[in-house]
């Protein structure tokens, strides 16, 4: 072997070897909150835990194919995703650092499959401010993406990704209280979205409700490229 081949040698074997995880948050805007999915697994022990949806980077699928694979295992094949960074953390196992790649994904309804999984009792939502049984590692990739979140709302409407298709002014207040923690002036905020033109009027009001019916509305564009690129100031 030559010098050169040996150094070449020498210098790969100074790569370290990870596997990698892709941590993804799923939220989901329900009537009782803002919520978030946990999948239920076992360790070696047997041990179960909580855990955010997950799965390995594998060698023939790129970051982004594995993070939307977590969303189609859930059954879903429309939704927002969006990744935020690389996490490292302290491994418990060995010498190695564990890596983690942080996404959030926005999902506007329960899939059947996800229905499924929740009555078995392996998967469930919970409100974004239950993280007590969370592992630290899921934790701090909640709390990152959580406040990754409260920023971009801020300036965009990326936010709307998480209601449905038709919606109400109330809902559109209820989605900034839970994102953003705080209690809105709510006639300010009416007044500053409508005069946005972000929203088209629907000649439609909720029907079979106790309080008085409010009307529905829908975005002017929804494209998502719309949702992502257009600068609004939603600073509250």
């Amino acid at each position: 072997m030559s010098k050169k081949d040996e150094k070449e040698k020498m210098t790969i074997n100074n790569y370290v070897k990870h596997y990698i995880e892709i941590n993804c948050v799923i939220f989901n805007l329900q009537d009782d909150g803002l919520k978030f999915l946990l999948v239920k697994e076992s360790d070696d022990s047997n041990l179960t835990r909580w855990r955010l949806a997950h799965d390995w980077l594998k060698k023939d699928k790129t970051i982004q194919e594995t993070a939307s694979s977590i969303l189609i295992k859930c059954g879903y094949n429309n939704f927002y995703l969006k990744q935020v960074k690389a996490f490292g953390f302290t491994s418990s196992a060995s010498s190695k650092e564990d890596i983690s790649i942080g996404f959030y994904a926005f999902v506007k309804n329960i899939s059947n499959d996800l229905k499924n999984h929740i009555a078995a009792g392996t998967m469930k939502w919970v409100g974004i401010n239950e993280i007590a049984e969370l592992n630290y590692n899921d934790a701090e990739i909640l709390s990152f993406c959580l406040q990754e979140l409260q920023d971009i709302i801020r300036k965009t409407a990326v936010g709307f990704n998480l209601l449905p298709e038709k919606f109400t002014l109330m809902q559109i207040i209820r989605l900034y209280e839970e994102i953003l923690g705080i209690e809105i002036d709510k006639s300010n905020f009416r007044r500053k979205i409508l005069k946005m033109g972000l929203l088209c009027y629907l000649h439609e009001k909720e029907e079979n409700v106790a309080h008085r019916a409010a009307r529905f509305y829908k975005l002017n564009s929804p494209q998502q490229e719309f949702l992502l690129t257009k600068e609004l100031n939603f600073q509250i």
